[in-house]
């Protein structure tokens, strides 16, 4: 198959990008038809943006499902970063086909969550 060449791990967090830069990533990887990487970007930048908020510590040691713990399941950001998550979980993680669709939705809920550059 394909040669897949995955972002650097542990937490791309860890490079210590900011919200901003991980949307221009999101929309370069569109851009190039890299929906996966797209995806994973879009989480990063969701992630990156709540803890600028102070909604979620900015530990860089947790798992997306631990961050997702975190957030009160009444919180208006709570929706969009399960959302997200489980985009990620579906097309990162476990390399599903995604498809132009997925990303729309992942940068629909990215952007929800104040991601957005003008």
């Amino acid at each position: 198959g394909k040669r897949r060449t995955p972002l650097p791990e542990p937490a791309p967090a860890a490079l210590g990008w900011t919200w901003q830069q991980w949307v221009r990533l999101s929309r370069e990887a569109k851009d190039r038809g890299d929906i996966r990487t797209a995806i994973h970007c879009a989480y990063w930048a969701a992630v990156i943006r709540l803890q600028e908020m102070q909604l979620l510590p900015r530990d860089l040691t947790r798992t997306p499902r631990e961050y997702l713990g975190l957030l009160p399941e009444y919180d208006i950001s709570h929706a969009p970063l399960a959302a997200l998550t489980s985009a990620l979980e579906r097309f990162w993680y476990a390399a599903r086909p995604a498809s132009a669709a997925d990303l729309r939705e992942s940068l629909d809920h990215m952007e929800a969550l104040g991601c957005r550059l003008d």
